[in-house]
Parts: structure tokens; sequence; C-alpha cells
């Protein structure tokens, strides 16, 4: 009987031990599968589609942490972060949509990115024959293609329209159609929809089907300066943080450089 207990409390030690490793062995297995499982999800203004994908991807290849990148309009994905959408990062066209982040305490840090130019678009060979703001006054000129009025983009080809008195003149005309953004508004232009339209000088960039016939000079354009901001609710801070500083590494520069955007920070 003795020796029955002492196998029995024998295999009962066996059995602690046993479990005991097996439950080292649960907490230190998702370790090595962290980096993988964690998804940042990056939400970047139209225009920005092609670095921001491409950042992604470099640095998802470098760190083996997965970016999810979200494109539209400014204006609406910053209504998407205010209502509680998944959003580590945010670059946008414009400071103006940072506000209401900063004023319901949605930003952990925030630094000017980027900067753009505007230009007016046409498609390729230019069949109106356009070279300057008067120019769109021309009867040969039907549409006129703008982003829409709560993008940042329209807004500023909105602006300086105004500062050439033309902006009444040409809607009065009936002349102004608006894309849903940016890159609709280089749609309308590369199919030949539209005479004319006015967009960021990097949206023309690599395309085969538009061309830029004029840039805004500094003096009546408003200044463009795209933020990027690093968000207070993201889900992976110190991933999200080390992907927001690589945003303005020198290898970062010269993926907007080659874009046709001016680096900032």
């Amino acid at each position: 009987m003795g020796c029955d207990i002492v196998k029995t409390f024998f295999l009962i030690c066996i059995s602690i031990m046993m479990l005991a490793g097996c439950g080292v062995a649960t907490k230190t297995e998702p370790a090595s599968e962290t980096l993988s499982a964690i998804t940042l999800h990056f939400l970047a203004a139209s225009s920005t589609v092609n670095v921001a994908e491409e950042l992604a991807a470099k640095f998802e290849q470098e760190h083996g942490i997965k970016v999810k990148v979200i494109t539209g309009p400014t204006n609406a994905l910053a209504q998407q972060i205010l209502s509680g959408a998944p959003a580590d990062l945010f670059l946008a066209a414009s400071p103006k949509w940072v506000e209401p982040l900063t004023e319901q305490q949605l930003v952990a840090e925030t630094k000017p990115l980027l900067g753009n130019r505007l230009v007016i678009a046409v498609p390729v060979g230019n069949p109106a024959g356009l070279n300057s703001p008067a120019d769109l006054r021309k009867d040969g000129v039907k549409q006129i293609a703008l982003a829409g009025e709560n993008v940042p983009a329209g807004i500023y080809a909105e602006e300086t329209l105004h500062k050439f008195k033309l902006y009444d003149e040409l809607l009065a005309a009936e002349k102004i159609v608006r894309g849903h953004d940016v890159r609709v508004t280089l749609n309308y232009i590369e199919r030949g929809e539209v005479e004319a339209g006015i967009v960021y000088a990097t949206d023309v960039i690599g395309s085969t089907h538009a061309e830029a016939v004029y840039t805004f000079p500094d003096d009546v354009s408003p200044t463009i300066v795209l933020p990027v901001t690093l968000l207070k609710n993201s889900r992976h801070p110190e991933e999200a943080k080390r992907f927001y500083d690589e945003l303005s590494s020198p290898a970062s520069r010269g993926v907007y450089k080659r874009c046709g955007f001016t680096p900032l920070d």
C-alpha cells in the first residue's frame, strides 16, 4: 500500500511538471508570431496612393509587419477615424482635416511630411490647345474637372481660380464638373471626358493619357502641405511609431522625390 502511495505521488509530480512545461510553451509560442500577426492601418489621401503603397510594402518586407493601405478623399478618411474605424496612421492632403482629430484628442504626433503643386492638366496632345488659366474661357472648353468641394484638391483649385477671377465665370458657364476625389478627376481628363482639369502635379507624373500644360505659381496657389499623423487609438502603438518615423527616413524621402513630392520633414 505504501508503494502505491509513493507511486501515485510520483505520477502526480510528473503530471504537474508536464503541465508546467506546457504552460511555458503556451506563453512563449505567440511571441514568435507577434509581428506577423500585426496589421497596421494606414489611411492615405488618394493623391498619395502610389507612395503610400510603395512604403507600406517596403516596411512589411523589412520588418515583417503588414501595413494595410486605405485610400480615399481626405475628408472621408478623417470621418472614418472620428467614427472609430481601425487607424494607426493618417496621411492627409491638408492639415485642415487633422484639426478635428486633434480636437477629439485622437492625435499622438503629427508633422508636415510632403509638399505639392497644382497644375492644369489636359488629355495627351492637348486637343483644346490650352496653355494658361485664361485659356479656360475658350469656347472650345466645354468642361473643366475639379475634385469635390470638400476634398483638399477641390478646395485648393477653387481658391486658385478665384484668385484669377475665373471661378464664378466658369461656374456660371456650367463648365465645372466635380470628381469624387482627385484620382477620379484625373480619370475624367485621361479619358478625354473633359478638355482640362486642375489636379496635383504628382497626379500627372506617370500618366500616359494626361499631361500638365501649366503649373500654378506659388504666389497664387495655396501652400499645399500633406501632414502625417500618428493616432492615439492605434492598436499597435510601438509598431505604428516605427512606421511613422520611417516615413521621414532618407530612403522614404527618395521615394517622395521620385514621385514628384517635395519632402518637408
